[in-house]
């Protein structure tokens, strides 16, 4: 049934059209490619890193009980989702300079999560936006 709705739905577009597939691996040979995939790489590890640790850092650091755990988690769902949605705005309207600011800002962010962390207050307001940043 899924798949019915997406035939339906999606609109048919010459657009889609790729090129073929060895073409697209060729630019594997560029250094830049590869840059850009570490740095890809090491944003996106950074995040899942301080994903997999609000628990502990609810409980063990700040020393909240372990019902704002799934509050800490949402606040960081949210930032994700904003960072989604702002982070790709600021890429489309700024290739190189919307990727550097907003890794610059989540490295920020993530830095001051690991500063501030046994403040409530601190770790609540960077759960939240570290993912806005990016």
């Amino acid at each position: 049934m899924l798949f019915g709705a997406l035939l339906q739905w999606v609109p048919r577009t010459n657009a889609l059209n790729g090129v073929p597939v060895i073409q697209e691996v060729s630019a594997l040979r560029k250094p830049q490619v590869w840059g850009v995939m570490i740095v890809a790489a090491l944003g996106i590890a950074s995040i899942f890193a301080a994903y997999t640790f609000i628990a502990p850092l609810v409980t063990d650091v700040v020393k909240l009980s372990p019902e704002i755990i799934p509050v800490a988690l949402a606040l960081f769902g949210i930032g994700m989702t904003a960072g989604n949605i702002y982070g790709g705005k600021l890429a489309d309207l700024y290739s190189a300079r919307g990727i550097v600011i907003g890794h610059g800002s989540t490295l920020l962010i993530l830095a001051a999560l690991a500063v501030g962390s046994t403040n409530p207050w601190i770790f609540g307001c960077s759960s939240q936006i570290v993912e806005t940043q990016f």
